[in-house]
């Protein structure tokens, strides 16, 4: 038996129109008020300034996230330092 065989003779949708079906009748399901309030939610999102002191703290979080991982991967491996060292 071949296991790859009955996946040849499946049909395939292409993903725009299986994409498009979706949206369309989610669309079918709501009714039109729910379109505006999304509208409006997204021009809440858009309108409104980032905080920077916001993205400043979500920055170092992330760069003390990748050093604590380098730490133990340095750590991890016994290197002494020479490695991270240049030759010379």
């Amino acid at each position: 038996m071949n296991p790859g065989a009955s996946l040849r003779a499946t049909r395939r949708i292409p993903l725009h129109r299986l994409g498009g079906a979706i949206r369309d009748e989610l669309w079918q399901c709501v009714d039109g008020g729910f379109e505006a309030a999304v509208r409006e939610g997204l021009g809440d999102a858009i309108t409104k300034a980032p905080d920077p002191q916001r993205a400043i703290d979500a920055a170092i979080r992330r760069l003390d996230d990748e050093l604590q991982r380098a730490k133990r991967l340095y750590e991890s491996r016994g290197d002494t330092g020479e490695t991270f060292l240049p030759a010379g």
